[in-house]
């Protein structure tokens, strides 16, 4: 949970939110935003600086910028997506597509056509997309769940919906739509490489590998090489 602190309101689109908690509700992290009035010193700093006090966060803003500073323009700041490891939770570079009460979660690198196969779900099978680009994993009652994520891909989807990971597809081009065969190793990799947290710290890293490993072995990974076309929905649907 994140608090925000500061003297006026930030930009946003209206997908923001549902993702605001009541007042009463306590922070695990404040993020509190300091304006920077303008002088010759404050022109040499950076227009926005984070500087990090354990679970709090002061934002130094140039004063002038303030009023264009948004939501999303904070949490890239600060890096938001790398901090929940420290909870056990973590950001997946991912389309997370809502079926039938459930995540399905397309994961590739950029480029691959993540969100274009989460757009042939919505045509196809009146799925909804809660996040063409990115994911919250977590772990609650012993089950993984994906979360909605703040951040947004170029279409700005993003929607406050959680749901129990049903299966994640390891998305790659392929000139005929077919499940590819991946060994453990190969999916842990493949995933790690898709997750957000700070690859400089190598306990942070470490930890990562072990949640991605308890998580492929607790929820089905598929690799799946498909065309760019609808009648990739129709195939991949065999194997759910």
């Amino acid at each position: 949970m994140f608090r925000i602190v500061s003297p006026c309101l930030l930009k946003e689109n209206a997908s923001y939110r549902s993702f605001l908690a009541e007042d009463t509700v306590k922070e695990d992290y404040l993020y509190e935003i300091c304006p920077v009035q303008a002088n010759i010193e404050s022109e040499r700093i950076p227009s926005l600086q984070v500087k990090r006090d354990g679970n709090r966060f002061k934002v130094s803003v140039r004063e002038s910028l303030l009023p264009e500073i948004t939501v999303a323009n904070l949490f890239s700041a600060a890096e938001t997506a790398k901090i929940l490891p420290e909870r056990d939770e973590f950001v997946l570079h991912a389309s997370y597509v809502f079926y039938r009460g459930k995540a399905l979660l397309f994961c590739a690198p950029s480029g691959t056509g993540k969100s274009t196969q989460a757009n042939f779900w919505s045509q196809a099978r009146n799925a909804i997309t809660v996040n063409e680009d990115r994911a919250i994993v977590f772990r609650q009652n012993g089950m993984y769940y994906a979360g909605g994520c703040w951040a947004t891909g170029k279409s700005g989807t993003c929607r406050n919906i959680s749901a129990p990971i049903h299966r994640i597809i390891l998305l790659e081009q392929g000139a005929e739509n077919t499940v590819v065969r991946l060994s453990l190793a190969e999916k842990v990799k493949r995933i790690t490489a898709q997750c957000s947290f700070d690859s400089g710290d190598i306990q942070m890293r470490e930890r990562i590998v072990c949640d991605v490993l308890d998580l492929v072995e607790a929820v089905s990974v598929i690799g799946y090489a498909c065309v760019n076309d609808i009648s990739a929905v129709e195939e991949l649907e065999k194997h759910l």
